[in-house]
């Protein structure tokens, strides 16, 4: 059996796991997102799959109801054995226990940002004031600090492009002697 390899990212709202995940795509990555699993599951009950509060309490429903392993494996169930994946939107430290258990995790980053870019990263993605106050307190978003302390690398996203920072998240792993090039 075949050992999938995996880079995980996580991090606030607005930090850049998504745009990061792209540009590593590039370099021979799929991007394994759990939130495009929460929004599948939104769209399977009917309900709005673009709105932050459903995905959160679908993603906090899920979590309770399938636990960290079953969410893990329902998400890597939708790609194959041999894919390398960039696992983004961690938000609980058993899922990243999940995670280590069931892939070799080669490369774990969490990204942070001030709260003010983080802020603005929302507001100019169409949210409003409300909305972020609404989304930041969510229980799903209450383990960052703790997936923080858990990081291979730490990155801040404050000041830099989502291109520069996947240069860097690809230097690191080529130093680990896990990407060629």
């Amino acid at each position: 059996m075949t050992t999938r390899q995996a880079v995980l990212l996580a991090g606030p709202m607005a930090v850049g796991k998504s745009s990061i995940g792209r540009h590593l795509e590039s370099v021979g990555f799929r991007v394994a997102a759990f939130g495009d699993l929460v929004r599948r599951c939104a769209n399977e009950r009917g309900l709005d799959s673009t709105d932050r509060s459903v995905l959160q309490d679908i993603g906090r429903d899920m979590h309770q109801e399938l636990g960290a392993i079953g969410m893990t494996r329902a998400l890597l169930d939708l790609y194959p054995e041999d894919a390398q994946l960039v696992v983004d939107g961690i938000r609980h430290v058993d899922v990243l226990e999940a995670l280590r258990a069931a892939a070799d995790v080669t490369l774990f980053a969490y990204l942070t940002a001030t709260e003010s870019v983080l802020r603005d990263r929302w507001l100019s993605r169409g949210g409003d004031e409300e909305g972020w106050r609404l989304a930041r307190s969510h229980v799903v978003e209450s383990q960052h600090g703790q997936l923080e302390s858990l990081a291979d690398i730490v990155l801040d996203t404050s000041d830099i492009e989502a291109r520069g920072v996947a240069d860097r998240i690809e230097k690191a792993l080529r130093l680990r002697g896990n990407l060629q090039g």
